[in-house]
Protein backbone atom coordinates (compact mmCIF):
# COMPACT_ATOMS: atom_id res chain seq x y z
CA UNK A 1 0.00 0.00 0.00
CA UNK A 2 2.77 2.63 1.28
CA UNK A 3 5.71 1.46 -1.53
CA UNK A 4 6.77 4.47 -3.20
CA UNK A 5 3.92 6.82 -1.53
CA UNK A 6 5.83 10.49 -2.04
CA UNK A 7 3.08 12.78 -0.51
CA UNK A 8 1.29 11.01 2.99
CA UNK A 9 1.74 13.10 6.23
CA UNK A 10 2.05 10.60 8.96
CA UNK A 11 1.96 12.12 12.98
CA UNK A 12 4.48 9.75 14.37
CA UNK A 13 4.08 9.30 18.15
CA UNK A 14 8.11 8.51 19.10
CA UNK A 15 9.27 7.32 22.56
CA UNK A 16 11.94 9.95 24.03
CA UNK A 17 13.86 7.60 26.32
CA UNK A 18 15.72 9.73 29.03
CA UNK A 19 19.27 8.51 28.00
CA UNK A 20 21.66 11.46 27.73
CA UNK A 21 24.61 11.45 25.20
CA UNK A 22 27.71 12.22 26.29
CA UNK A 23 27.24 16.38 26.27
CA UNK A 24 25.68 16.00 29.44
CA UNK A 25 22.03 17.66 29.09
CA UNK A 26 22.10 19.63 25.38
CA UNK A 27 21.14 16.39 23.62
CA UNK A 28 18.30 13.66 23.64
CA UNK A 29 17.96 10.58 21.64
CA UNK A 30 14.69 9.71 20.07
CA UNK A 31 13.88 6.74 17.92
CA UNK A 32 11.09 6.79 15.20
CA UNK A 33 9.48 3.80 13.32
CA UNK A 34 6.62 3.61 10.78
CA UNK A 35 4.19 0.08 12.14
CA UNK A 36 3.78 -0.65 8.09
CA UNK A 37 5.64 -3.08 6.19
CA UNK A 38 6.94 -0.34 3.33
CA UNK A 39 8.35 3.24 3.51
CA UNK A 40 6.62 5.84 3.87
CA UNK A 41 7.68 9.46 2.60
CA UNK A 42 7.42 12.77 3.99
CA UNK A 43 6.79 12.00 7.58
CA UNK A 44 5.85 14.40 10.37
CA UNK A 45 7.34 13.48 13.41
CA UNK A 46 5.81 14.85 17.25
CA UNK A 47 8.92 14.55 19.73
CA UNK A 48 8.12 15.68 22.83
CA UNK A 49 11.14 17.37 24.61
CA UNK A 50 12.60 16.65 27.83
CA UNK A 51 12.79 19.54 30.55
CA UNK A 52 16.10 20.36 30.10
CA UNK A 53 16.05 21.00 26.71
CA UNK A 54 12.76 23.12 27.19
CA UNK A 55 13.84 26.77 25.82
CA UNK A 56 11.90 29.82 25.05
CA UNK A 57 13.40 30.14 21.69
CA UNK A 58 12.96 27.71 18.71
CA UNK A 59 16.41 27.05 17.94
CA UNK A 60 17.26 23.20 18.08
CA UNK A 61 19.21 21.04 16.08
CA UNK A 62 17.86 17.66 14.93
CA UNK A 63 20.25 14.86 12.62
CA UNK A 64 21.07 11.49 12.51
CA UNK A 65 25.16 11.78 11.70
CA UNK A 66 23.94 11.81 8.10
CA UNK A 67 21.00 14.10 7.53
CA UNK A 68 19.94 17.69 9.40
CA UNK A 69 16.09 17.66 9.40
CA UNK A 70 13.66 20.23 9.17
CA UNK A 71 11.70 21.30 12.49
CA UNK A 72 9.19 23.71 13.31
CA UNK A 73 8.22 24.08 17.59
CA UNK A 74 5.65 24.11 19.47
CA UNK A 75 4.51 25.09 23.07
CA UNK A 76 1.50 22.68 23.80
CA UNK A 77 0.98 24.08 27.37
CA UNK A 78 1.48 27.50 26.78
CA UNK A 79 3.96 28.13 29.29
CA UNK A 80 6.22 30.11 27.04
CA UNK A 81 8.89 27.25 26.64
CA UNK A 82 9.03 24.60 23.53
CA UNK A 83 8.26 21.40 24.45
CA UNK A 84 7.82 19.76 21.49
CA UNK A 85 9.09 19.77 17.89
CA UNK A 86 7.72 18.73 14.52
CA UNK A 87 10.29 17.05 12.72
CA UNK A 88 10.01 16.43 8.54
CA UNK A 89 11.31 13.41 7.73
CA UNK A 90 11.98 12.40 4.05
CA UNK A 91 11.41 8.59 4.17
CA UNK A 92 10.51 6.47 7.32
CA UNK A 93 10.43 2.70 7.52
CA UNK A 94 9.30 0.46 10.26
CA UNK A 95 13.21 -0.41 10.80
CA UNK A 96 13.94 2.44 13.99
CA UNK A 97 15.58 6.00 12.79
CA UNK A 98 17.87 7.50 15.97
CA UNK A 99 17.45 11.23 15.85
CA UNK A 100 19.73 13.65 18.00
CA UNK A 101 17.93 16.41 19.26
CA UNK A 102 20.27 19.49 20.65
CA UNK A 103 19.92 23.51 21.37
CA UNK A 104 21.72 24.95 18.62
CA UNK A 105 20.86 27.12 16.02
CA UNK A 106 18.07 28.22 13.87
CA UNK A 107 19.28 27.15 10.40
CA UNK A 108 17.24 23.79 10.28
CA UNK A 109 13.95 25.85 10.93
CA UNK A 110 11.21 25.70 8.49
CA UNK A 111 9.61 28.11 6.53
CA UNK A 112 5.52 28.05 7.39
CA UNK A 113 3.76 26.20 5.42
CA UNK A 114 0.10 25.96 7.66
CA UNK A 115 -2.07 28.01 9.28
CA UNK A 116 -5.60 27.74 10.99
CA UNK A 117 -6.92 31.74 11.93
CA UNK A 118 -10.59 33.12 12.38
CA UNK A 119 -10.18 36.94 11.26
CA UNK A 120 -13.27 38.44 13.55
CA UNK A 121 -14.68 41.83 13.89
CA UNK A 122 -13.10 43.85 17.14
CA UNK A 123 -16.69 45.52 17.47
CA UNK A 124 -20.30 45.00 17.23
CA UNK A 125 -20.46 46.92 14.15
CA UNK A 126 -20.39 43.41 11.71
CA UNK A 127 -22.56 45.60 8.93
CA UNK A 128 -20.01 48.21 8.37
CA UNK A 129 -18.02 48.22 4.99
CA UNK A 130 -14.67 50.23 6.91
CA UNK A 131 -14.90 47.67 10.07
CA UNK A 132 -11.74 45.85 11.23
CA UNK A 133 -10.57 42.53 12.10
CA UNK A 134 -8.51 41.18 14.35
CA UNK A 135 -7.43 37.30 15.17
CA UNK A 136 -9.47 35.26 17.53
CA UNK A 137 -7.37 32.14 19.05
CA UNK A 138 -9.92 30.71 21.76
CA UNK A 139 -13.78 32.55 21.98
CA UNK A 140 -17.04 32.21 22.11
CA UNK A 141 -18.89 32.99 19.09
CA UNK A 142 -21.40 35.48 19.32
CA UNK A 143 -25.34 34.57 18.60
CA UNK A 144 -25.66 37.50 16.58
CA UNK A 145 -22.48 36.07 14.45
CA UNK A 146 -25.07 34.97 11.90
CA UNK A 147 -24.98 34.56 7.70
CA UNK A 148 -23.95 37.41 5.80
CA UNK A 149 -23.11 39.37 9.80
CA UNK A 150 -20.05 40.39 8.52
CA UNK A 151 -18.91 38.98 12.04
CA UNK A 152 -16.13 36.99 10.34
CA UNK A 153 -13.68 37.89 7.37
CA UNK A 154 -14.38 35.26 4.69
CA UNK A 155 -17.44 33.71 7.00
CA UNK A 156 -15.44 31.45 9.59
CA UNK A 157 -12.36 30.00 10.03
CA UNK A 158 -9.89 28.94 7.46
CA UNK A 159 -6.92 26.32 7.39
CA UNK A 160 -4.22 26.60 4.41
CA UNK A 161 -1.58 24.81 3.60
CA UNK A 162 1.51 25.48 0.83
CA UNK A 163 -1.10 23.32 -1.43
CA UNK A 164 -4.28 23.87 -0.99
CA UNK A 165 -6.56 26.22 1.61
CA UNK A 166 -10.46 25.59 3.01
CA UNK A 167 -12.80 27.65 5.06
CA UNK A 168 -16.13 26.49 7.09
CA UNK A 169 -19.28 28.40 7.00
CA UNK A 170 -19.73 29.33 10.74
CA UNK A 171 -23.35 30.17 10.39
CA UNK A 172 -26.34 27.61 9.70
CA UNK A 173 -24.94 27.03 6.44
CA UNK A 174 -22.21 24.84 8.43
CA UNK A 175 -20.59 23.94 4.96
CA UNK A 176 -17.35 23.68 3.63
CA UNK A 177 -15.90 25.43 0.47
CA UNK A 178 -12.02 25.59 -0.92
CA UNK A 179 -9.22 27.44 -1.85
CA UNK A 180 -7.47 26.76 -4.93
CA UNK A 181 -3.78 28.02 -4.88
CA UNK A 182 -1.06 29.16 -7.27
CA UNK A 183 1.70 29.90 -4.89
CA UNK A 184 3.34 28.21 -2.01
CA UNK A 185 2.87 30.98 0.50
CA UNK A 186 0.63 31.19 3.18
CA UNK A 187 -1.73 34.20 1.74
CA UNK A 188 -5.24 33.54 2.71
CA UNK A 189 -5.63 36.06 5.88
CA UNK A 190 -4.33 38.80 3.61
CA UNK A 191 -6.55 38.61 1.10
CA UNK A 192 -8.94 41.21 0.76
CA UNK A 193 -12.59 40.28 -0.03
CA UNK A 194 -13.11 39.81 -3.66
CA UNK A 195 -11.37 36.19 -3.32
CA UNK A 196 -14.00 34.57 -5.86
CA UNK A 197 -12.41 36.35 -8.51
CA UNK A 198 -8.61 34.91 -9.92
CA UNK A 199 -6.11 36.65 -7.72
CA UNK A 200 -2.27 36.37 -8.40
CA UNK A 201 -2.49 33.86 -5.57
CA UNK A 202 -5.74 31.72 -6.74
CA UNK A 203 -9.37 32.23 -5.60
CA UNK A 204 -12.36 30.17 -3.84
CA UNK A 205 -12.64 27.99 -6.31
CA UNK A 206 -15.87 25.81 -5.70
CA UNK A 207 -19.57 26.36 -5.72
CA UNK A 208 -21.27 25.13 -2.65
CA UNK A 209 -24.68 26.07 -2.95
CA UNK A 210 -27.03 23.93 -0.83
CA UNK A 211 -24.68 21.17 -0.99
CA UNK A 212 -21.94 19.66 1.55
CA UNK A 213 -19.10 21.38 -0.32
CA UNK A 214 -16.23 19.11 0.40
CA UNK A 215 -16.03 17.56 3.37
CA UNK A 216 -18.84 18.77 5.50
CA UNK A 217 -20.43 17.18 8.32
CA UNK A 218 -24.09 16.36 8.82
CA UNK A 219 -26.90 13.84 10.07
CA UNK A 220 -28.27 11.12 8.25
CA UNK A 221 -31.73 9.88 7.95
CA UNK A 222 -34.38 8.47 5.65
CA UNK A 223 -32.49 10.01 2.72
CA UNK A 224 -32.33 13.41 4.17
CA UNK A 225 -28.84 14.89 5.93
CA UNK A 226 -28.92 18.05 8.47
CA UNK A 227 -26.10 20.35 8.91
CA UNK A 228 -24.96 22.03 12.35
CA UNK A 229 -27.97 24.56 12.34
CA UNK A 230 -28.66 25.21 15.71
CA UNK A 231 -27.61 25.32 18.93
CA UNK A 232 -26.87 27.10 22.38
CA UNK A 233 -23.50 28.08 21.84
CA UNK A 234 -20.09 27.81 19.56
CA UNK A 235 -16.98 27.68 20.71
CA UNK A 236 -14.01 28.31 18.48
CA UNK A 237 -10.58 27.36 19.65
CA UNK A 238 -6.95 27.62 17.73
CA UNK A 239 -4.85 24.44 19.18
CA UNK A 240 -1.76 25.08 17.53
CA UNK A 241 -0.41 27.06 14.25
CA UNK A 242 2.74 25.76 13.09
CA UNK A 243 4.64 25.57 9.95
CA UNK A 244 4.61 21.88 9.34
CA UNK A 245 0.80 20.99 11.25
CA UNK A 246 -1.67 23.93 12.49
CA UNK A 247 -5.25 22.70 13.77
CA UNK A 248 -8.45 24.11 15.64
CA UNK A 249 -11.80 22.82 17.46
CA UNK A 250 -14.98 24.11 16.89
CA UNK A 251 -17.65 22.78 19.45
CA UNK A 252 -21.70 23.05 19.04
CA UNK A 253 -23.60 22.68 22.13
CA UNK A 254 -27.11 21.26 22.44
CA UNK A 255 -27.92 20.26 18.61
CA UNK A 256 -31.39 19.43 18.19
CA UNK A 257 -31.55 17.12 14.86
CA UNK A 258 -33.81 14.28 13.92
CA UNK A 259 -35.35 14.26 17.77
CA UNK A 260 -31.84 14.01 19.09
CA UNK A 261 -29.97 16.42 21.25
CA UNK A 262 -25.91 16.62 20.87
CA UNK A 263 -22.55 18.20 21.39
CA UNK A 264 -20.56 18.05 18.31
CA UNK A 265 -16.67 18.40 18.62
CA UNK A 266 -14.85 18.99 15.28
CA UNK A 267 -11.23 19.04 15.09
CA UNK A 268 -9.22 19.74 12.49
CA UNK A 269 -6.00 19.36 11.00
CA UNK A 270 -4.01 20.57 8.13
CA UNK A 271 -0.46 19.51 7.01
CA UNK A 272 2.61 21.34 5.19
CA UNK A 273 3.35 19.96 1.65
CA UNK A 274 0.05 17.85 1.51
CA UNK A 275 -3.27 18.39 0.07
CA UNK A 276 -5.13 17.04 2.54
CA UNK A 277 -6.91 17.87 5.55
CA UNK A 278 -8.33 15.29 8.76
CA UNK A 279 -11.41 16.28 10.24
CA UNK A 280 -11.96 14.46 13.36
CA UNK A 281 -15.63 14.43 14.99
CA UNK A 282 -16.77 13.65 18.87
CA UNK A 283 -20.55 13.31 19.31
CA UNK A 284 -21.99 13.58 22.74
CA UNK A 285 -25.69 12.44 23.53
CA UNK A 286 -28.06 9.60 22.32
CA UNK A 287 -27.50 9.21 18.74
CA UNK A 288 -28.57 5.84 18.23
CA UNK A 289 -30.20 5.40 15.15
CA UNK A 290 -28.32 7.60 13.36
CA UNK A 291 -26.39 7.85 10.57
CA UNK A 292 -24.07 10.72 9.79
CA UNK A 293 -22.88 12.17 6.70
CA UNK A 294 -19.99 13.88 4.50
CA UNK A 295 -19.90 14.46 0.67
CA UNK A 296 -18.84 16.15 -2.46
CA UNK A 297 -21.26 18.45 -4.34
CA UNK A 298 -22.57 17.10 -7.41
CA UNK A 299 -21.38 19.45 -10.83
CA UNK A 300 -22.72 18.60 -14.28
CA UNK A 301 -19.31 18.16 -15.75
CA UNK A 302 -17.67 16.22 -13.11
CA UNK A 303 -16.72 11.98 -13.39
CA UNK A 304 -17.38 10.16 -10.06
CA UNK A 305 -15.30 7.11 -8.73
CA UNK A 306 -15.84 5.15 -5.40
CA UNK A 307 -12.85 2.95 -4.82
CA UNK A 308 -12.09 0.83 -2.29
CA UNK A 309 -8.61 0.67 -0.89
CA UNK A 310 -8.72 -3.64 -0.17
CA UNK A 311 -9.00 -4.23 3.45
CA UNK A 312 -8.78 -0.07 4.31
CA UNK A 313 -11.67 1.97 3.65
CA UNK A 314 -12.63 3.82 0.72
CA UNK A 315 -12.19 6.84 -1.24
CA UNK A 316 -14.79 9.19 -3.20
CA UNK A 317 -13.43 10.99 -6.03
CA UNK A 318 -15.06 13.68 -7.80
CA UNK A 319 -13.66 15.33 -11.25
CA UNK A 320 -13.55 17.19 -14.04
CA UNK A 321 -13.78 21.41 -14.91
CA UNK A 322 -16.03 22.04 -12.10
CA UNK A 323 -14.51 24.97 -10.13
CA UNK A 324 -16.24 27.53 -9.57
CA UNK A 325 -14.37 29.62 -12.73
CA UNK A 326 -14.82 26.38 -15.09
CA UNK A 327 -11.01 25.03 -14.50
CA UNK A 328 -10.06 21.55 -13.75
CA UNK A 329 -10.96 20.52 -9.90
CA UNK A 330 -9.84 17.14 -8.26
CA UNK A 331 -12.14 16.43 -4.93
CA UNK A 332 -11.52 13.46 -2.85
CA UNK A 333 -13.28 11.83 0.76
CA UNK A 334 -11.30 9.11 2.44
CA UNK A 335 -13.03 7.04 4.98
CA UNK A 336 -11.34 3.98 7.03
CA UNK A 337 -13.39 0.48 7.30
CA UNK A 338 -13.88 0.87 10.97
CA UNK A 339 -16.87 3.98 10.36
CA UNK A 340 -18.53 1.58 7.82
CA UNK A 341 -18.50 4.09 5.04
CA UNK A 342 -21.14 3.45 2.48
CA UNK A 343 -21.71 5.15 -0.81
CA UNK A 344 -24.83 7.43 -1.41
CA UNK A 345 -25.24 8.88 -4.78
CA UNK A 346 -29.21 9.45 -4.86
CA UNK A 347 -29.42 13.00 -3.23
CA UNK A 348 -29.77 15.77 -5.57
CA UNK A 349 -27.19 18.34 -4.43
CA UNK A 350 -24.18 15.75 -3.37
CA UNK A 351 -22.90 12.52 -3.35
CA UNK A 352 -22.47 11.00 0.20
CA UNK A 353 -20.45 9.29 2.22
CA UNK A 354 -22.53 7.85 5.15
CA UNK A 355 -21.13 6.97 8.06
CA UNK A 356 -21.36 5.12 11.77
CA UNK A 357 -19.40 6.53 14.23
CA UNK A 358 -17.21 4.41 16.90
CA UNK A 359 -17.46 4.65 20.26
CA UNK A 360 -18.93 7.95 19.77
CA UNK A 361 -16.43 9.26 17.44
CA UNK A 362 -15.87 9.93 13.47
CA UNK A 363 -12.90 10.70 11.72
CA UNK A 364 -12.04 11.52 7.65
CA UNK A 365 -10.20 13.66 5.62
CA UNK A 366 -10.61 15.55 2.30
CA UNK A 367 -8.40 16.43 -0.37
CA UNK A 368 -8.50 18.99 -3.42
CA UNK A 369 -6.32 19.79 -6.56
CA UNK A 370 -6.67 22.75 -8.60
CA UNK A 371 -5.19 23.75 -12.01
CA UNK A 372 -6.05 26.73 -13.64
CA UNK A 373 -4.00 26.45 -16.79
CA UNK A 374 -4.95 22.80 -17.91
CA UNK A 375 -6.23 19.07 -15.77
CA UNK A 376 -5.03 18.11 -12.80
CA UNK A 377 -3.01 15.12 -12.52
CA UNK A 378 -5.94 12.95 -12.18
CA UNK A 379 -4.01 9.47 -11.91
CA UNK A 380 -1.52 11.07 -9.28
CA UNK A 381 -4.31 12.73 -7.20
CA UNK A 382 -6.45 9.13 -6.91
CA UNK A 383 -3.42 7.68 -6.32
CA UNK A 384 -2.35 10.18 -3.58
CA UNK A 385 -6.20 10.03 -1.66
CA UNK A 386 -6.01 6.15 -1.85
CA UNK A 387 -3.44 6.44 -0.03
CA UNK A 388 -4.28 8.68 2.15
CA UNK A 389 -7.04 5.70 3.37
CA UNK A 390 -4.05 3.46 4.39
CA UNK A 391 -3.08 6.44 6.51
CA UNK A 392 -6.30 6.77 8.11
CA UNK A 393 -6.40 2.86 8.94
CA UNK A 394 -3.28 1.64 9.87
CA UNK A 395 -1.58 2.77 13.61
CA UNK A 396 2.08 4.17 14.43
CA UNK A 397 3.68 1.66 17.45
CA UNK A 398 5.43 3.57 20.48
CA UNK A 399 8.62 1.89 20.77
CA UNK A 400 10.26 2.04 23.89
CA UNK A 401 13.68 1.05 24.85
Amino acid sequence: MFKNFLEIQLLVLVLVPFIITCSGNSSQQVFVEFSGDDTVDNVIAEIPLKTSLQHTECAYSVSNNEIKFNYSCDDTDQNGLVDYLYVQIPTLSSAQLELIVQRNSLENRSVDKTQVFLLASIDDQYSLSDKEFEFKTDVLIPDDATEKSGYAHMEGPVWESNKVGYRLYLDKRSRMDIFGKTVEALVLDTVSTDYHQIQDWGADVLKVGTSLGLGAFSAYQDGKYKVIDNWTSRHFKILQNTSHKSSFELIWRDWEVFNKTLTVTMKVEVYADHHYAKQHIVIEGDSEGLLFATGIVKHPQAEIEYEEVVGEGFVLLSNGNQSDQGHSLGMSLMVANRYKPKFHSEHKTTNLILMQPSNGTLEYAYAADWNRTGDINYDWFKTYSMDVVGVLSNSINVVVN
